[in-house]
């Protein structure tokens, strides 16, 4: 089946287009946009949830900072923004416990991944108008590395 013919509005066809989508990764595993058009689609499921995962994973591992800010269109549906929470406190616990951001996984991360989650949880409460819960992952961001000047602008913002 091609993608021409497969409806986005229709629910039953999202596996199909997951799919798709895919093979299109396959082809090129450094292009996200397959996968980013993928979340922006799907309802707020399992598969929602584990191809959001799969976006997120290498830009996390990376520090991408503008992580969140290019995905604000998630805070449009309560269910997604809820699923995103929950994914990235996973993740920040896990990565506090055992260095890893998930319990199945073998391969250590770097522990500026940590800092990281820190601040990508920060910029997901101040736009959840979460702003105490904000302030306080920034500050853990912080103190995990005082020398990243991203953190201080975020936490300006917050505080603004």
């Amino acid at each position: 089946m091609e993608a021409k013919d497969l409806d986005i509005n229709n629910k039953d066809h999202h596996v199909q287009i997951a799919d798709v989508l895919d093979e299109y990764t396959k082809k090129s595993p450094r292009v996200n946009t397959p996968l980013l058009f993928l979340i922006k689609i799907l309802g707020s499921g399992d598969l929602f949830r584990t191809k959001l995962i799969a976006y997120m994973r290498p830009m996390l591992i990376k520090g991408v900072v503008s992580l969140i800010n290019g995905m604000k269109w998630i805070y449009k549906d309560t269910t997604k923004s809820a699923i995103l929470t929950e994914v990235l406190t996973s993740m920040c616990a896990n990565m506090e416990k055992e260095m890893a951001l998930f319990p199945e996984d073998e391969e250590e991360q770097d522990p500026t991944v940590q800092m990281w989650l820190y601040t990508f949880l920060a910029q997901h409460k101040l736009r959840l108008a979460k702003t105490e819960e904000a302030l306080a992952h920034i500050e853990k961001a912080i103190s995990h590395t005082p020398t990243v000047v991203e953190l201080y602008l975020i936490k300006a913002k917050i505080l603004q």
